[in-house]
């Protein structure tokens, strides 16, 4: 019996296929990652390898350090309005599969696979226990605001 598809169903089976690729691709990615951090040849501790360089500061849909990849891994791109599976407008980040990428990129922070962002001045571990959160003079510039060389403004 040969059955025909519509396009649109065709489409479908094609997407479903491509996502499972692709997160296949992510399992590979993975293995990859652990085995850079902890059977790195070139003698550096696990603890100083970060296998992955992405943007988390200000966000995560820019030309530089983008995760389109890993968020379309997921059936969605962030930041922005895709169709969704009738067709409908819908905003990437509230689909159902950004919060599984958000899920895997805390997964990959836990395993010590990217870096945890650095918190502004006066917010990490360095501030003074009392008083308020200023940032250390280097991160001043002439008008008193924060210059951003610092690695920790």
């Amino acid at each position: 019996m040969n059955e025909s598809k519509t396009a649109d169903e065709l489409a479908g089976c094609l997407l479903d296929l491509s996502i499972a690729l692709y997160l296949g691709w992510v399992v590979d990615l993975e293995n990859i990652m652990h085995n850079f951090k902890n059977e790195n040849p070139d003698g550096p501790a696990p603890s100083e390898v970060f296998p992955l360089a992405i943007s988390l500061k200000n966000n995560t849909n820019t030309w530089m350090g983008s995760l389109d990849w890993l968020f379309g891994a997921y059936g969605t791109i962030q930041e922005q309005w895709n169709k969704d599976a009738d067709g409908n407008l819908e905003y990437g980040s509230i689909n159902p599969g950004a919060k599984q990428t958000l899920a895997k990129l805390s997964e990959w922070m836990e395993k010590g696979h990217i870096s945890i962002p650095t918190p502004p001045c006066g917010m990490g571990a360095n501030r003074p226990k009392a008083g308020p959160l200023t940032p250390p003079a280097s991160c001043l510039g002439p008008t008193g605001h924060s210059t951003g060389r610092h690695p920790t403004c």
